[in-house]
C-alpha cells in the first residue's frame, strides 16, 4: 500500500486521462478546479500535497487525480468516481485517497466539498504528541470550525485511514479532522466555507505555537458561538 501511494503520488508521467468526464459534470469541473486553485494561494497545498472533491449527487464524486497539483488543475487531472463502492467511472486515475473522500460523504450528507491539505502549522500541530485540546482562542473557531477530531496514524490511501476519519466526522460538530503526522480534512457545503473553516483553523494553529499559554474563549461563551449557525 505505501509503495502504490508513493507511486500515486510521484510518477513523473503525471495524469493520464481514460475516458473523458462526461459534459454533464462541466460546472462542476470549474468550480474544483478553482477550489484547488484556491486552496494553493492560500497556502494551504504545496506541489503534490492534497487532494479535492465535490459531491455531485447521492452515488457520484469528482475528485482530483493521482498526482496531481491543486493549484494547477486541468480537466484532464479529474476523475469521477460512484461513492458506493468506489468504482472509477471516468476521466483520469483518481487520488489514491479517494477512500477517506468516500467514507466522509457516508456519514455527513449534507456535505459537499472536501479538502484534504497541509497548511504549515496545523500540520505542526498534527504532528505532537499532545496536541491543544482547546484553539478557542478566536470566535472564528467555535463559530466555524465548531470542533476538531485527531486520528492516529494509518498508511495515506488506506481503507483504516479512510474509515476512522469517517468515524472522527460522524460527530456533526466536527468539521476538521487532524490526521497525525499527515495533515488535515476538512468538510463544507461550499469551496468557500471548506477554504473559510481552514484559514481559521490555521491562525488559531499559529498563534497555539507563538505561544501555548494564550488565554481561551470561556467555554460558555464558546458553547453559544458553536450553537450558531455559520453563514
Amino acid at each position: 500500500m505505501a509503495g502504490k501511494f508513493l507511486e500515486d503520488k510521484i510518477g513523473v508521467a503525471g495524469p493520464v486521462a481514460d475516458a473523458p468526464l462526461p459534459e454533464s459534470v462541466r460546472g462542476a469541473v470549474e468550480v474544483l478546479r478553482e477550489f484547488g486553485r484556491r486552496a494553493a494561494r492560500e497556502g494551504l497545498v504545496l506541489s503534490t500535497c492534497g487532494n479535492a472533491s465535490c459531491r455531485l449527487n447521492d452515488d457520484s464524486i469528482l475528485i482530483s487525480g493521482s498526482g496531481t497539483e491543486l493549484g494547477m488543475l486541468e480537466d484532464c487531472g479529474l476523475s469521477l468516481v460512484r461513492l458506493s463502492d468506489g468504482s472509477h467511472l471516468s476521466g483520469t486515475r483518481p487520488s489514491s485517497e479517494h477512500p477517506l473522500h468516500r467514507y466522509t460523504y457516508e456519514q455527513r450528507p449534507e456535505a459537499r466539498f472536501l479538502l484534504h491539505y497541509q497548511s504549515r502549522s496545523a500540520t505542526v500541530l498534527a504532528c505532537m504528541a499532545h496536541p491543544p485540546a482547546n484553539l478557542d482562542l478566536i470566535p472564528e473557531i467555535p463559530a466555524y470550525v465548531k470542533a476538531v477530531a485527531y486520528v492516529p496514524y494509518a498508511t495515506p490511501g488506506s481503507d483504516e485511514l479512510a474509515r476512522s476519519i469517517g468515524q472522527a466526522f460522524a460527530d456533526p460538530l466536527v468539521n476538521i479532522v487532524q490526521m497525525q503526522n499527515h495533515g488535515q480534512v476538512v468538510l463544507a457545503q461550499t469551496p468557500e466555507a471548506a477554504i473559510q473553516k481552514a484559514l481559521f483553523f490555521e491562525l488559531a494553529a499559529w498563534m497555539h505555537l507563538k505561544n501555548p499559554e494564550l488565554l481561551r474563549i470561556p467555554e460558555k461563551e464558546a458553547s453559544l458561538l458553536r450553537a450558531m449557525q455559520a453563514v
